[in-house]
């Protein structure tokens, strides 16, 4: 069984922490990396191959889904430096995991082409479920 790379995005060190346990026990999941932080979410994502990235939206340094206007300028120039060595680049999915449910959050996130929005209310099975539905 193939993992996927996961970096999660949480500056609570409990959450973060718990969902990087939840996700390697899953047993279909690697961890390539955790940031507490927009800025160390940035250094991360910079230099770390991954297929998913977990974000939540509020931040201690600034909020969560800047991440993803920065990181699609990181992937197009990736994928034009990838065109001219003839490789490959798969741009990552971007999921939102926070605990704003209203509207405005959500219109937010999805305007930014986010692949899931899911509320900490949600149980564990939302977690993965939209991952899985996509494998089968």
């Amino acid at each position: 069984m193939t993992k996927h790379k996961l970096v999660i995005v949480e500056d609570h060190p409990v959450m973060l922490n718990s969902l990087a346990d939840y996700f390697a026990k899953t047993g279909r999941w690697q961890i390539a990396g955790t940031a507490p932080s927009l800025q160390e979410a940035k250094n991360l994502l910079a230099g770390t191959r991954t297929d998913v990235v977990l974000i939540d939206i509020q931040l201690e340094d600034g909020w969560g889904l800047d991440i993803i206007p920065w990181f699609a300028k990181q992937t197009k120039f990736a994928e034009q430096t990838a065109l001219a060595k003839r490789t490959e680049f798969a741009q990552p999915l971007m999921a939102v995991y926070t605990s704003f449910e209203d509207y405005a959050h959500v219109s937010a996130a999805m305007t930014l082409g986010v692949w899931a929005y899911i509320t900490k209310r949600q149980g564990e099975q939302e977690l993965l479920s939209k991952r899985e539905m996509e494998k089968n």
